[in-house]
């Protein structure tokens, strides 16, 4: 039975730089060692009378529990504190702490009182908590965001100009944080380099071991202390926060008594990294109450999907709307199909990717209104004389977890002009896989295609989404077209 105010002793016991630092530890083994992102332990149990073995325990250990944990000992904690945390001085503690915090985490779940519709969004929130550590995915969002943000920006291809509220990006993010991205890039990723070659979490005591001349990486000590410096965020910043996911946005943090910088956790740093120039330059844009970043990153979206149609050769066309009638933004049409495709490019808001966040529900229903919803209501505001079905497609650049589901949820509240089994959810990690297979399969493609409208037809329980009748299909656009992850990890030498 969980009891928080006995949960806030716990933990206030440890120096929050110990919890960071031990922790954060953890979080690399996970990452070097476990294949799918979380470890099991068998932990034995002994009588206390007699200190003789009577079993054992199976801990399950993931990376968002370890930043759940880091994340209340600044919350609630500070670094005057004197006792242990160490798996071979006091076990006892490491495993403590980390079961009393998933008895927290379920206790403020709240979900045994949630209706049908409710514990739906919950298992959403769920699997955003869940897909976001996940190294491929990070990769994925890594060279998407890359792709928008530095090639297509300054691509002649594409409108430069105010009627799409042009932002130089790369110009934009030197503005903010007065580093040039790829200095940034460069820098970031000698830092993973350093924290899982050294399994140490303390940066600044990671690079005074170096032994090499960091001019070799074509960066300088002093620009890697102005990343370090632009990335970390002391306790206080993080106090102001009722969700422990900000350690994601800002994974490394300034302790309160040595001032060291200390990395939280080594998928979160990763994840940060994915995401960090798009949130940035958006962030600074919410700021100033304008929507420029936002109508314009929701153009290169276009443009990205632009280069996915031209790069495999897809006979896509883009629709223009007129001021009578909304249209979807493609129509894509085969042998077989119509496809009316609308594209959106926001992002899972933070309490979305929580499982205690009171706020997960509403926010989620926010998000599915104002993109979801959106989308399907334009989608079947227009239609045209065809014999062959007509599919809508709502493309998201967020990877959709549970596609059907949220799908579910969506329809019931759209006027639809078509079958509801004809109008469809896909992430663009499930697209582009799509469209290579359009591109080499036409066969493979109609099989798959015909297999989803048989699945949504009859409402499968098996899985329906595209997340499932893909998921042993490779995404040759992300590893062979656009792969600049794997390109800079590989010229850094940083491989897992």
């Amino acid at each position: 039975m969980h009891n928080e105010l006995d949960y806030k002793q716990y933990i206030r016991k440890f120096a929050t730089s110990e919890i960071l630092k031990h922790y954060s530890k953890e979080s690399i083994e996970i990452y070097k060692n476990s294949e799918y992102g979380v470890k099991y332990e068998e932990v034995p149990l002994y009588n206390k009378k007699t200190g003789v073995q009577i079993g054992t325990h199976t801990f399950f250990i993931t990376p968002w529990e370890l930043l759940e944990i880091c994340f209340n000992s600044i919350k609630y904690g500070n670094d005057y504190r004197n006792n242990k945390i160490d798996k071979e001085d006091n076990k006892d503690a490491h495993y403590n702490i980390i079961s009393k915090t998933k008895q927290r985490s379920e206790a403020l779940e709240s979900a045994s009182d949630f209706s049908r519709e409710d514990i739906l969004k919950h298992m959403i929130c769920i699997s955003n908590m869940e897909f976001d550590l996940e190294i491929i995915n990070i990769r994925n969002k890594f060279n998407r965001i890359h792709h928008i943000m530095i090639e297509i920006n300054k691509s002649p291809n594409y409108p430069q100009s105010n009627d799409v509220c042009y932002i130089d990006f790369s110009e934009k993010f030197k503005e903010i944080t007065n580093l040039d991205y790829y200095t940034y890039t460069k820098g970031y990723f000698l830092i993973c380099i350093l924290a899982i070659a050294g399994n140490d979490s303390d940066i600044l005591s990671l690079i005074s071991r170096l032994e090499c001349e960091l001019s070799v990486f074509g960066i300088t000590k002093e620009q890697l202390l102005d990343i370090i410096s632009l990335q970390a965020r002391e306790y206080e910043f993080y106090k102001r926060y009722d969700n422990w996911n900000i350690l994601k946005y800002y994974p490394i943090v300034k302790t309160q008594k040595e001032h060291r910088y200390i990395i939280s956790n080594m998928s979160a740093l990763l994840n940060c990294f994915s995401e960090y120039m798009y949130w940035t330059i958006r962030n600074y844009y919410c700021n100033l109450g304008s929507r420029d970043f936002t109508a314009y990153f929701g153009h290169c979206f276009e443009y990205y999907l632009r280069d996915l149609f031209d790069t495999y050769n897809i006979n896509a066309q883009k629709l223009i709307e007129d001021q009578i009638k909304k249209k979807p933004d493609w129509k894509l049409e085969t042998e077989n199909y119509v496809f009316y495709i609308e594209q959106k490019a926001s992002l899972y808001p933070m309490d979305t990717r929580s499982i205690t966040s009171n706020k997960r529900i509403k926010t989620l229903d926010n998000y599915i209104k104002s993109n979801i919803i959106k989308a399907f209501t334009q989608l079947n505001s227009h239609s045209e004389t065809t014999e062959k079905p007509i599919i809508r497609m709502c493309l998201m650049f967020e990877n959709i977890n549970f596609p059907e589901t949220v799908q579910e949820l969506a329809l019931a509240q759209v006027d639809l002009k078509s079958e509801e089994h004809l109008n469809w959810i896909i992430s663009i990690n499930e697209f582009e896989k799509l469209m290579y297979i359009l591109s080499t399969d036409v066969e493979k493609f109609n099989i798959i295609i015909d297999k989803k409208i048989e699945l949504e037809r009859t409402k499968s329980n098996d899985g329906r989404g595209f997340d499932t009748l893909l998921k042993d299909e490779s995404n040759d656009f992300i590893n062979n077209k656009i792969n600049y992850f794997d390109n800079i990890r590989e010229a850094m030498k940083f491989n897992k």
